[in-house]
């Protein structure tokens, strides 16, 4: 009767939490905002565009318009929270793809290529090996000759190699 009680007492506490916490409702939290335009004709020409801000200000967008050729022209941005910033503008058309791209990220400057700060890897001190506890254990002659090959040598069987004849 005493486990029933405590069942029941249990199982409402539970009950309680659970309303409280869907009467306190979520917490509303910024989780940053985008922006998209869309529009297409009936021969094919279309332009879209769209542009994302995240609750921490990165940035990254994309903007493209194409014709009925298929020829296509557009950019896409991405500005990072520390500082990085690429934009690559493109034309897709009989011409093949061509980019051209503006960034101030590490690495991509021709005379300072790979400007990244290098630190070596850290070198552990060399670990001293103990002398074993107890020396290791005869190979038992027996225990050789089960492992051994079931052929002891090439050319001993008459059946093949280089037997010799009578």
């Amino acid at each position: 009767m005493f486990a029933f009680k405590v069942l029941i007492l249990a199982a409402s506490s539970v009950a309680l939490c659970q309303c409280a916490y869907l009467a306190a409702g979520p917490a509303l939290v910024s989780t940053g905002q985008s922006v998209s335009t869309r529009q297409q004709d009936s021969t094919g020409r279309y332009n879209f565009a769209y542009d994302i801000v995240d609750h921490l200000g990165a940035r990254n967008g994309r903007s493209e318009s194409g014709d009925a050729y298929g020829n296509k022209i557009g950019h896409y941005n991405l500005a990072d929270i520390d500082g990085r910033v690429r934009r690559v503008d493109y034309v897709a058309d009989d011409f093949g793809f061509r980019a051209a791209i503006q960034t101030n990220e590490p690495g991509t400057v021709p005379s300072n290529t790979a400007a990244a700060s290098y630190n070596p890897p850290l070198v552990a001190a060399p670990v001293a090996v103990a002398a074993p506890l107890a020396p290791a254990p005869a190979v038992i002659d027996s225990m050789a000759k089960l492992l051994a090959p079931g052929v002891p040598a090439y050319g001993l069987s008459p059946l093949y190699g280089f037997a010799r004849k009578a």
